[in-house]
């Protein structure tokens, strides 16, 4: 019996596409936290980059951007502001919104954070050529478009 998982030219086998996704991130995962012991979870880190894109951002408006629920941006912004990463405040033109802002210290994290993962990618997908980066990236663009497509639907 053929390994189908190693032969592209078999049948192909969408459990093991996504059991090798699985692994990779299980392992770059492991990796990250042994390399860098001051990561707050990769939400956090997209919460930050999209505030400090994107100053005074609300709750609403980042739960959309991170594609998680509110409850989840409620729960992850309390430890963030418990941290001094981030400020929360009622907004001027409606007391009923809360209005988040990267503080300084937030800023400095994630610009470590950045700087580390840099080095990071580049150790890991240095087994690649550049050609095989774009493509991956292509290909996982691709897909999650078009999964995008059966999630709204």
């Amino acid at each position: 019996m053929s390994d189908k998982r190693n032969n592209p030219s078999e049948e192909f086998d969408v459990f093991a596409l996504i059991h090798s996704y699985e692994q990779f991130f299980g392992k770059s995962h492991t990796y990250w936290h042994k390399r860098y012991k001051n990561y707050i979870g990769t939400n956090r880190v997209h919460a930050l980059v999209e505030l400090d894109r994107t100053p005074l951002l609300n709750q609403k408006e980042l739960a959309e951007r991170l594609c998680i629920t509110p409850g989840a941006v409620t729960a992850m912004t309390d430890d963030l502001e418990k941290k001094g990463l981030i400020e929360k405040a009622y907004s001027p033109t409606d007391k009923r919104t809360i209005e988040l802002r990267i503080t300084s210290e937030g800023q400095d994290l994630l610009a470590e954070t950045l700087a580390t993962a840099k080095v990071y990618v580049e150790e890991i997908c240095n087994v690649l050529s550049q050609e095989e980066k774009r493509a991956l990236f292509a290909i996982n663009q691709k897909l999650c478009m078009h999964l995008d497509q059966f999630i709204k639907s």
